[in-house]
Protein backbone atom coordinates (compact mmCIF):
# COMPACT_ATOMS: atom_id res chain seq x y z
CA UNK A 1 0.00 0.00 0.00
CA UNK A 2 2.89 2.53 0.74
CA UNK A 3 4.20 2.20 -2.50
CA UNK A 4 0.92 2.23 -4.38
CA UNK A 5 -1.30 4.93 -2.59
CA UNK A 6 0.40 7.08 -1.68
CA UNK A 7 -1.85 9.95 0.17
CA UNK A 8 -3.82 7.27 1.26
CA UNK A 9 -0.82 5.76 3.04
CA UNK A 10 0.13 9.17 4.51
CA UNK A 11 -3.42 9.98 5.64
CA UNK A 12 -3.87 6.48 7.58
CA UNK A 13 -0.25 6.82 9.15
CA UNK A 14 -0.63 10.11 10.46
CA UNK A 15 -4.36 9.33 11.63
CA UNK A 16 -4.27 5.50 12.69
CA UNK A 17 -2.80 6.64 16.09
CA UNK A 18 -4.86 9.81 16.92
CA UNK A 19 -8.95 9.62 15.88
CA UNK A 20 -10.45 12.93 15.70
CA UNK A 21 -12.20 13.38 18.73
CA UNK A 22 -16.43 12.30 18.13
CA UNK A 23 -15.05 9.42 15.37
CA UNK A 24 -15.07 6.07 14.99
CA UNK A 25 -11.85 4.21 13.51
CA UNK A 26 -14.02 3.37 10.08
CA UNK A 27 -15.30 7.39 10.03
CA UNK A 28 -11.66 8.82 8.88
CA UNK A 29 -11.03 6.21 6.41
CA UNK A 30 -14.05 6.28 4.73
CA UNK A 31 -14.78 9.68 4.30
CA UNK A 32 -10.75 10.20 3.14
CA UNK A 33 -11.67 7.62 -0.20
CA UNK A 34 -14.55 9.48 -0.76
CA UNK A 35 -13.05 12.59 -1.32
CA UNK A 36 -10.09 10.88 -2.87
CA UNK A 37 -12.19 8.69 -5.80
CA UNK A 38 -14.70 11.66 -6.02
CA UNK A 39 -11.68 13.83 -6.95
CA UNK A 40 -10.53 11.64 -9.09
CA UNK A 41 -14.44 11.21 -10.85
CA UNK A 42 -14.97 14.83 -11.01
CA UNK A 43 -11.09 15.46 -12.96
CA UNK A 44 -12.52 12.23 -15.61
CA UNK A 45 -15.61 13.95 -16.06
CA UNK A 46 -14.35 17.01 -16.67
CA UNK A 47 -11.75 15.82 -19.08
CA UNK A 48 -14.46 13.58 -20.51
CA UNK A 49 -17.03 16.80 -20.93
CA UNK A 50 -15.92 19.78 -19.89
CA UNK A 51 -19.53 21.60 -19.67
CA UNK A 52 -20.86 19.55 -17.22
CA UNK A 53 -20.95 22.10 -14.17
CA UNK A 54 -19.64 21.51 -10.71
CA UNK A 55 -23.10 20.66 -9.28
CA UNK A 56 -23.57 17.85 -12.21
CA UNK A 57 -19.91 16.49 -11.35
CA UNK A 58 -20.21 16.24 -7.80
CA UNK A 59 -23.99 14.22 -8.10
CA UNK A 60 -22.38 11.98 -10.75
CA UNK A 61 -19.39 11.58 -8.38
CA UNK A 62 -21.33 10.37 -5.57
CA UNK A 63 -23.44 8.28 -7.96
CA UNK A 64 -20.71 6.40 -9.12
CA UNK A 65 -19.32 5.46 -5.67
CA UNK A 66 -22.99 4.56 -4.28
CA UNK A 67 -24.13 2.84 -6.59
CA UNK A 68 -20.59 0.70 -7.81
CA UNK A 69 -20.09 -2.80 -6.19
CA UNK A 70 -16.36 -1.98 -5.21
CA UNK A 71 -14.70 -4.96 -2.71
CA UNK A 72 -11.85 -3.85 -0.87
Amino acid sequence: MENKYFGIFDYFTRYNYGIPVGSNPNDYQHQQLAQHYRDIIKQALTDYDPSLTSAQKEALSWIGLNTADIKA
